[in-house]
């Protein structure tokens, strides 16, 4: 890993930021820089809305929050065990002891039918890559963004 310059501070990414920050030989005149910039970034990057701010939609969807978090959690977790219980019930029907590749259902009871079917998935393993060859991981690393709305902690 680069140690960063005083003047390169402020083009690094927050993780190349933190990173320097846990790397011994990063130096003391350095330090202060890097906490600063991570710190200003965290700062600059947080807007708490208030009553005062709120339209008229944005408070009428706040009230809303809770009564459809709580009606999600409950039918997700409906869901979620009806569809546990079609793919145990499907997979159990056999053809000389081993399991179909590919389940449909067609009942009246269905708006449309439904297919099980049975995916392999192959995936880098990030944690031994990173460990083992962090120049690489870190060369092929690509960062995304998306908005999280949860619950203040």
């Amino acid at each position: 890993m680069t140690i960063p310059s005083a003047a390169d501070i402020a083009t690094l990414s927050d993780e190349h930021l933190s990173a320097a920050l846990a790397h011994p030989d990063l130096s003391a005149e350095a330090r202060p820089a890097v906490e600063a910039e991570l710190s200003r970034r965290a700062s600059a990057a947080r807007k708490t809305v208030t009553a005062a701010d709120a339209t008229d939609r944005l408070s009428q969807l706040a009230a809303m929050y809770d009564a459809a978090k709580d009606a999600y959690e409950s039918a997700k977790e409906d869901f979620e065990q009806v569809q546990a219980a079609l793919k145990a019930e499907l997979t159990s029907i056999t053809r000389e002891g081993a399991p179909f590749q590919r389940y449909e259902l067609d009942l009246p009871a269905l708006a449309r039918p439904l297919a099980l079917t049975y995916v392999e998935r192959t995936s880098l393993d990030t944690k031994r890559i990173k460990a083992e060859h962090p120049e690489i991981a870190e060369s092929y690393t690509k960062t995304s963004g998306s908005w999280t709305l949860a619950r203040k902690k």
